[in-house]
Formats: structure tokens, sequence, C-alpha cells
């Protein structure tokens, strides 16, 4: 079976989850401005051509799995690389989804011999220094829920991902974007992202200061410059997001 790493199947978190996870990225993830923030599947995956084939067979083998609520709680790391560790209120269903995405493409090339389901926030120098900013860094659990699996695709190594097809994780639904959907931009969630937030939480939050405050309970950790003011300049490109869709708990 041919792979790329053109593409990727991920599961993407809602888009109040956004912020928190991004202020870690911009100051740490070299990658920030490629990928989303996202916990792959698998990955090399199908070229984006098979995307419709490949999209069918996810949603016949997915027809019995609902929505998954993830917990993002505390750090690891594989070597130099830091993530977010993740689970489901009801494990191993992250494990099952696995499973059942693997099974609707027999013969699929495995990277790993275990699947370990992470949210990488960043790289550092060698295995001292991201354990070092590991033991130093305050805790944090983030809470999303994910809808649908992610097609990603992406022009090149050098372009960042877009999301140009969809998968209910209910297996009853496969949204087909046209050919030219939106690029990730690393500080506007795609809209996709926030199309279930419920109804009945806070007012909006119209711009990612306000967001961040909402969400994660405190203003946003200091960054570095830079980081500070890419972040700031996608300001204005984020939709009306509802506070609270996405529970955030980081201990000050």
């Amino acid at each position: 079976m041919d792979t790329t790493k053109l593409s990727a199947l991920a599961l993407i978190p809602e888009g109040a989850a956004w912020p928190a996870i991004q202020e870690l990225r911009l100051a740490h993830d070299r990658e920030v401005h490629k990928w989303p923030p996202h916990i792959n599947l698998l990955y090399p995956f199908v070229p984006e051509a098979d995307f419709e084939v490949a999209a069918e067979k996810l949603a016949s083998a997915l027809v019995e799995l609902g929505s998954v609520r993830i917990r993002l709680s505390g750090m690891g790391n594989f070597g130099r690389t830091v993530y977010l560790k993740s689970a489901c209120d009801e494990d191993p269903c992250l494990a099952r989804l696995h499973a059942a995405c693997m099974a609707a493409f027999p013969g699929f090339p495995q990277r790993n011999h275990t699947f370990t389901p992470h949210l990488t926030i960043g790289q550092f120098e060698n295995v001292q220094a991201a354990q070092q900013f590991i033991a130093q860094s305050a805790p944090i659990e983030i809470e999303t829920e994910i809808s649908c699996l992610s097609l990603l695709a992406r022009n090149s190594m050098k372009n960042p991902f877009r999301s140009p097809c969809r998968v209910s994780l209910s297996g009853k639904s496969v949204c087909m974007d046209d050919g030219n959907s939106q690029p990730y931009c690393c500080g506007a969630p795609w809209s996709w992202t926030t199309a279930c937030l419920p109804q009945c939480a806070a007012g909006p939050a119209h711009s990612i200061g306000e967001l961040t405050r909402s969400v994660s309970g405190r203003v946003r950790r200091a960054m570095s410059g830079s980081a500070a003011q890419d972040f700031e300049l996608q300001e204005d490109d984020f939709p009306p997001l509802i506070a609270k869709a996405g529970k955030v708990k980081r201990a000050s």
C-alpha cells in the first residue's frame, strides 16, 4: 500500500482548546506553522488522490463508534520531543479507534509496534532539556470533544496542511470539502472545529486574549516576544468561539 508524508489521518481538537495548546507550540514547536494541533492515528497516510475511497472505508469501519472526549493531561517526551499525554474518559477508546482505522486498511504499514496517542508541543536541544522543561512546567489539563477524523493533506513538506476530507466518528457521514480547502493557520482554528460547540455555554469570546482567559481561567503565560506576536497577529482571524466549550484546567 502506497503511503506519503504529505498526508495524515488525525484527530483535531475543537477550536476552544486551540489557544492553550498553541501557546505552548508557538513557543517550542518548529512545526507549528505546518501542522495543526493533532493526534495522529495513521501517518504517513494514503495519497490525497485516494481520500474519497479511504473515507468510505473509514466510514464503514467506524459505524459503531461515537465521538470521543479526550483529556490532555501531563507531559511526556520521546527523546527531545515533548508532548501532551492524551487519554479518553472511557479508556481504551483511543486504542479501539486506532484499531478500527487499521482494520479499514489491511496491510497498512505501521511505523511503531505500539500506538501511543500524543499531541506534540515542542522540540528541545536534547533529552535533558526536554525533561527539564517537563519538570518545570505547571500542571495542565485540557478536555476536548472530537466528533470526526480528519484526513489531512499538504502540497509539499514546506506547506501547511489542509483538511479536504473528514469522517464522522459515528461512521454515518463523510464530509468532502473542495480541493481548495483552507490551509491551516496557526492562530485560527478551522471553522468546522467550532461547529459543534454547546449552545448553552457562556457568551462568545471575540479575541484570542479573551478566549484564553475564559478557557484556561488565567492570562496567557509569558512567551517569547516573537511567538506572542505571531499569535496576536492572527486574532482577527478567529471566528467567535464559545467560552468553556473546551474545559481547561491549569494550576497557577
